[in-house]
């Protein structure tokens, strides 16, 4: 903790600096402890972790990603990156959730630093630095608790981070080509990143217009031709996956505004404030250089965050991004409230107290259980009595909301229903009507033993070919994900005597 000075030394001034410290602390320590804990469960703490570790085994087998929609497999409407990256740490600790979730842990964690290092570089504090890192672990739980499972969110963020970093703290060319083969890392990992890629490169323009040539060959150059070799490969199903399901998610005009209201200011108030105050009084003193940069990376991370937010489909892990570079600026804002107020006179003491009872309010507001957040042994023993049940039905069983169940069973492994429904729901066409039909008439036919749904799915066709058989569960509190979407399998469907 750095020195107070002596000017603002009072008791109630120091008191204020340790419960900040401690409190930030307690964020960090809680959510390593948390993802320790939650790191090798056998089951999904999300409903589409499952999904990732399929994809992961695909690749290990050596096949294509993007291929042709079947009931067999339906790709994810991602980009690449993630899966073969976790298809790397599969090779050394062995397929599963683990392996994935290591990956997502270990990303997160370089978020922390690199957060820590933007602010440490640009205030040459420590304090502010602790701080910034302490919001992005407080906003843990209000971003789906999502920062250490097996999706790619956290090494998305991490990729976009270091484009950043990069590009801040590099004068050179070299390193501006280097953050634009960032750029290029992040968007194969994640789609939003062109946004805050374009956002880097306006300001890039603007501030260096030859040296931005570097940042931005490089990243047009690397992505352009990361498309092309990926749609060759995938003989066009890249783009159809990757481009054209995500442009026809409907829009939902509630989070048009409720994106700044309920996401951003609600639980945030008191970082909103500090990150514009530090951009409203940059421009006004002599770094409006340093001040533009981080206001285009602000319109680039908060506008990838808004954009999949407002369509079906954005849970509020798209947030990450938003709530990372408001922690950035909220150290960044603190550092320079800090600083102003520091003096011997009544006013600046009082305004210096001010801002570090706001800072401990905005960390209070934001406390949670921890313990929500953690499967219990019941969730595990339910899983595993869930996995014997798929293994006693003699046939194939299909659980279209949770595909990896199946194969800890010993049987074959469909598609997952998040990537059938992104397909269904597109535009009319040929590849949307053959899975339609391949999946009808798989339930016509009666191709599964077995049927487990979580929720009402397809249930004209079910409900006519197969009879609910049972509940999987008896009782009502096992078993759920903790993260995302609560949901497990609720009832088991086998087929009519013809």
């Amino acid at each position: 903790m750095p020195r107070v000075p002596a000017e603002n030394s009072g008791r109630a001034t120091k008191l204020l600096y340790h419960l900040i410290l401690l409190l930030t602390v307690w964020y960090i320590v809680v959510f390593v402890a948390v993802a320790g804990l939650r790191l090798n469960y056998p089951f999904e703490l999300e409903w589409m972790e499952g999904g990732a570790v399929d994809h992961v085994n695909r690749v290990l087998s050596g096949q294509k990603l993007y291929v042709s929609p079947s009931l067999e497999f339906t790709p994810f409407i991602y980009t690449p990156a993630y899966f073969y990256i976790s298809a790397i740490a599969a090779k050394l600790l062995g397929v599963g959730f683990t392996s994935l979730r290591l990956v997502s842990l270990l990303s997160a964690i370089g978020c922390g630093v690199l957060i820590f290092r933007i602010v440490v570089r640009e205030t040459k504090q420590r304090y502010p630095a602790i701080l910034a890192v302490g919001l992005f672990a407080a906003a843990y739980p209000i971003s789906g608790a999502w920062y250490d499972v097996a999706r790619a969110d956290s090494l998305f963020l991490l990729l976009t981070l270091g484009t950043v970093y990069v590009i801040r703290f590099s004068a050179s060319w070299r390193g501006h080509v280097l953050a634009g083969l960032f750029m290029c890392l992040a968007f194969l990992t994640k789609q939003p990143a062109l946004v805050v890629g374009l956002a880097i490169g306006v300001c890039c323009v603007i501030d260096h217009p030859r040296r931005s040539l570097a940042y931005l060959g490089s990243a047009v150059l690397s992505i352009g031709g990361s498309i092309v070799l990926l749609n060759y490969i995938h003989e066009g199903w890249f783009s159809y996956y990757v481009f054209k399901l995500p442009s026809q998610h409907p829009l939902l005009p509630e989070m048009l505004a409720g994106y700044w209201t309920r996401d951003l200011m609600a639980p945030l108030t008191v970082g909103c404030l500090m990150a514009l105050f530090y951009l409203f009084d940059g421009f006004t003193r002599s770094s409006k250089k340093t001040v533009l940069f981080y206001s285009f990376v602000a319109i680039g991370m908060l506008g990838a965050s808004w954009g999949s937010r407002v369509h079906a489909g954005g849970f509020s892990n798209v947030l990450m991004p938003a709530y990372a570079v408001i922690a950035v600026l909220f150290g960044l804002g603190v550092h320079r409230a800090l600083d102003m107020t520091r003096g011997a006179s009544g006013t600046k003491r009082l305004l210096h107290c001010y801002v570090l009872v706001a800072c401990s309010l905005q960390f209070l507001v934001l406390l949670y259980n921890p313990a929500a957040q953690i499967p219990t042994k019941q969730d595990a023993e339910g899983g595993r009595d869930l996995v014997k049940l798929i293994r006693r039905v003699p046939g194939d069983v299909f659980v279209p909301y949770h595909s990896y169940l199946p194969a800890l069973a010993g049987k074959p492994t469909y598609a997952h229903a998040m990537a059938i429904n992104d397909v269904l729901r597109g535009d009319a066409a040929p590849a949307r009507d053959r899975l339609l039909r391949e999946l009808t008439e798989a339930i016509r036919a009666r191709r599964f033993d077995a049927i487990i749904l979580d929720e009402p799915w397809f249930m004209a066709e079910i409900e006519e070919y197969y009879v609910r058989a049972r509940a999987v569960f008896p009782g009502e509190a096992e078993f759920w994900t903790v993260t995302g979407m609560p949901t497990r399998p609720q009832f088991v469907y086998v087929p009519r005597a013809q």
